[in-house]
């Protein structure tokens, strides 16, 4: 009982993690400026006045 236990605890954690990481990743990857361009989002600057 005591390994099912921990097995289900090691497969939770791995998959918090896997979640976690992707997560990052796609904001890393949506934060380079070749991704931008592949997509055509421009960024909007602030009018200066």
């Amino acid at each position: 009982m005591r390994i099912k236990r921990l097995s289900s605890a090691l497969m939770l954690s791995v998959a918090c993690h896997f979640i976690v990481a992707v997560i990052v990743g796609l904001h890393w990857v949506t934060q380079t400026q070749q991704f931008k361009d592949l997509i055509g989002i421009e960024v909007l600057q602030p009018k200066e006045t």
